[in-house]
């Protein structure tokens, strides 16, 4: 009996703890995230015709305490970024090829009518600021430009960006900004010609693979 209470207390320190993670004003942006669903992921992307598609949408609470020992993929992005519409549907199909059945997403804007479309990433307040400078700081991301979020001194993380996570620990990257045309199904940048499809997918595979 004394076992199982002495378990019931540790369980619920456990639980005060999570819950005092973060600030009020912290808890109240993370309130105003949506979470998507998978029917919401082939809806929402154009490209992604897949009604059983590997995306799994994830909150910015259980995000975090995954990388601080799980493996699994993370895109981060959404539906509103052009790019990201671009690469989805490449990002699914190699996950299914590898037998990946789950790919998690965090999408970075709030899309509340109270807040408007705002991006955690802009910082607009210190709520805000304290939970972007967590997120960077436990994906351990630098931009490679050295460009930061105005008014900070945060790295600024371009979207879609792909992360590769082994037992907490980043093992790939992948932060590509292309365009697609499904007419002639090409994946592009602005003024260039070349088609950069095979290329991109070289790179998912290659990174996805360091999970298997």
């Amino acid at each position: 009996m004394r076992k199982i209470i002495n378990i019931l207390f540790i369980i619920g320190c456990l639980f005060m703890m999570s819950s005092c993670r973060y600030s009020n004003e912290e808890k109240q942006v993370l309130k105003e995230y949506e979470k998507l669903s998978t029917s919401d992921f082939n809806n929402k992307y154009e490209y992604l015709k897949d009604s059983g598609n590997v995306f799994v949408s994830i909150k910015y609470e259980d995000l975090i305490k995954k990388l601080e020992s799980d493996t699994f993929i993370l895109y981060i992005g959404g539906a509103w970024c052009p790019n990201c519409q671009a690469v989805v549907k490449f990002i699914n199909e190699t996950a299914k090829t590898l037998e990946i059945n789950e790919v998690y997403n965090f999408d970075t804007r709030i899309s509340s009518v109270k807040t408007g479309e705002n991006d955690i990433r802009n910082c607009n307040n210190d709520a805000q600021t304290n939970l972007y400078r967590t997120l960077i700081e436990a994906l351990g991301y630098v931009n490679p430009n050295g460009v930061t979020t105005e008014g900070t001194d945060i790295d600024r993380l371009a979207v879609p960006a792909i992360f590769v996570i082994k037992e907490g620990k980043v093992v790939d990257v992948i932060v590509k900004e292309y365009l697609y045309n499904e007419e002639t199904d090409v994946l592009y940048i602005n003024g260039d010609e070349k088609n950069y499809k095979d290329e991109y997918l070289a790179l998912l595979k290659e990174a996805f693979e360091k999970i298997n």
